[in-house]
């Protein structure tokens, strides 16, 4: 196992003067409504190696009737199974925010309709323990140490907070722990229906410079999207929808997504969690892939 020695940046920065002023630019065609941010926040989620994805889509919302708390905080927007908590990916968003942002993440590895991977397991197919259908996954996942598989992606919504015009400038994945990845079983829970196929922007993990790169990428309706590279302009009324997609091909790993700011002169860093802890996601290479019979065993082929 090896740790890596820096250490990832924090939820968010003390702010620090910045040298040069940012200018708000008009509002971008990828807006979309807050509603629209909200419900595909729930329908997504996507492991780390050497590319990660991040799918950008921003969104045009109403400003929120409730103020904004003033100190750093990290909450869940829903209650979490304990069983989930603490597991890796997380199916319902969290919260986490500072005096100029808001953001909200989740990672949903069982909705392979919406483009996600599911998990991979240490346990052979015919020794991993069947999942009934009705049954739910995410906590059958976790009983069972799943890790969701490459591929798998992040929705994050980004929102400038208490009337601030926030400058996204850098977006970065801070890789935390590296193992060899699991042998066993790459479960596979589609269920023959189409998903996304995004690809906004990539960073190869394997390299020096952890940064993103914008690419081109398709949208839900499979409409072209050109790269939007940063930087961003967000607000508390124009906020932005953005999907990390995490690729691996030879690790086990806990990383965290991080991205700097700028906003009325001060600048910061701000580190996108699961809650307190990492992501995590893992490449299913060395397992054997399985796809699930009528009664909930996994058949290998």
């Amino acid at each position: 196992m090896n740790e890596d020695d820096s250490n990832a940046p924090q939820v968010a920065s003390q702010a620090k003067p910045s040298s040069s002023g940012d200018s708000q630019k008009s509002v971008p065609w990828w807006r979309r409504t807050r509603n629209q941010v909200l419900t595909g926040l729930g329908a997504i989620a996507t492991a780390v190696l050497t590319g990660v994805i991040v799918n950008v889509v921003s969104a045009r919302v109403p400003a929120p009737v409730q103020p904004q708390p003033t100190s750093t905080s990290v909450t869940h927007a829903a209650s979490v199974p304990n069983s989930v908590a603490g597991s890796g990916w997380s199916p319902t968003p969290k919260v986490l925010e500072n005096d100029y942002l808001t953001v909200t993440a989740s990672m949903q590895p069982d909705q392979a309709c919406e483009g996600a991977t599911g998990w991979v397991f240490r346990q052979p197919p015919r020794q991993l323990a069947p999942l009934p259908f009705k049954n739910d996954p995410n906590s059958w996942a976790v009983r069972n140490g799943g890790v969701p598989a490459s591929g798998n992606y992040i929705t994050l919504t980004v929102q400038g907070n208490h009337g601030h015009t926030v400058v996204i400038l850098d977006f970065g994945v801070k890789v935390i722990r590296r193992t060899s990845p699991p042998t066993g079983t790459a479960a596979n829970l589609s269920g023959g229906c189409g998903g996304l196929t995004p690809s906004f922007f990539d960073v190869n993990l394997d390299k020096p410079d952890l940064q993103v790169k914008p690419v081109s990428g398709e949208d839900a309706a499979g409409n072209k999207v050109t790269a939007v590279p940063l930087p961003h302009t967000l607000s508390e009324s124009s906020p932005e929808q953005w999907r990390l997609r995490i690729l691996t091909t030879n690790c086990d790993c806990e990383f965290v997504p991080y991205f700097t700011w700028s906003s009325d002169g001060n600048e910061g860093t701000f580190q996108v969690t699961n809650g307190s802890a990492p992501w995590r996601v893992a490449a299913v290479t060395e397992a054997r892939s399985a796809t699930r019979g009528s009664n909930g065993q996994w058949e290998p082929y």
